[in-house]
């Protein structure tokens, strides 16, 4: 590529060197925020506009709207313009209704066997009372169970409901798994299993945990930017009723956001 450093750029008034010095800042800044970003030469991107494919795609989407951050730099919002989608020749919806229907299946029908022995299931996995005998058969192919723990043997489970629970092995080690939270080292100093064992044993339901993330990256749709936001979430007990019966579960709840 071969320019004039200190010609001026019609539109932006700026020198050349100037403009590739703070496009290249710009594409750096977003491939670190996991963009992929294709670079492509002002006359590549005109004769791009006279390509069948360009036209074809033009043809097929409807656009909603489009963003021009920079004289450089064009966004657009599209959609499907049909009313179905082409389907994928590498894919089959029936297969996959069908494994997913299956595996549902099957994990009912292991429920069903363990019964009371169960202590947690979720859409793939089933956590239970080991007497020995009542295993589950394991393999590595379709329709059959893996031992999630590689070996290890939970000695004390507690659960505060959904995709919400924490456990010790036997050899000392923890997890805890909360819906909602990510646990990093300064979360689990929070959330940890002797924390959510004493909340769920507490039955109180105004007693809370509070956990502060200082580092949230969102998105802000209207202007097409990422903010770091700083989030404060509050885990506690919360009653449902539910015709005669009183369920106590775990209910996260967001109590301040700012940038």
């Amino acid at each position: 590529m071969c320019y004039d450093g200190y010609l001026i750029h019609p539109l932006t008034g700026t020198t050349m060197r100037s403009l590739l010095q703070k496009t290249k800042s710009t594409i750096d800044t977003l491939r670190q925020r996991g963009h992929n970003v294709i670079q492509m030469l002002e006359h590549d991107f005109a004769n791009l506009k006279k390509t069948e494919s360009f036209q074809e795609f033009l043809l097929q989407h409807e656009i909603k709207d489009v963003f021009l951050p920079t004289p450089e730099i064009a966004a657009f919002q599209w959609t499907q313009s049909n009313d179905f989608i082409t389907q994928d020749s590498s894919t089959n919806i029936f297969i996959a209704a069908f494994t997913t229907c299956h595996a549902r299946l099957k994990l009912y029908s292991e429920i069903e066997k363990l019964n009371e022995s169960v202590l947690y299931f979720d859409t793939d996995s089933i956590i239970y009372k080991s007497d020995g005998k009542n295993d589950p058969p394991l393999g590595n192919f379709l329709g059959e169970f893996t031992d999630e723990l590689n070996g290890g043997i939970i000695t004390s489970f507690v659960t505060g409901g959904p995709k919400n629970y924490a456990y010790k092995l036997l050899d000392g080690s923890e997890a805890c798994k909360i819906r909602g939270f990510t646990l990093n080292f300064q979360n689990s100093l929070v959330l940890n299993y002797d924390s959510v064992k004493e909340l769920v044993y507490s039955m109180d339901t105004t007693r809370s945990m509070t956990v502060i993330i200082p580092r949230k990256i969102t998105r802000d749709k209207k202007k097409r930017k990422l903010k770091i936001k700083w989030r404060l979430k509050l885990i506690r007990w919360c009653t449902i009723k539910e015709s005669s019966k009183r369920i106590l579960i775990l209910y996260l709840m967001v109590t301040s956001n700012r940038e």
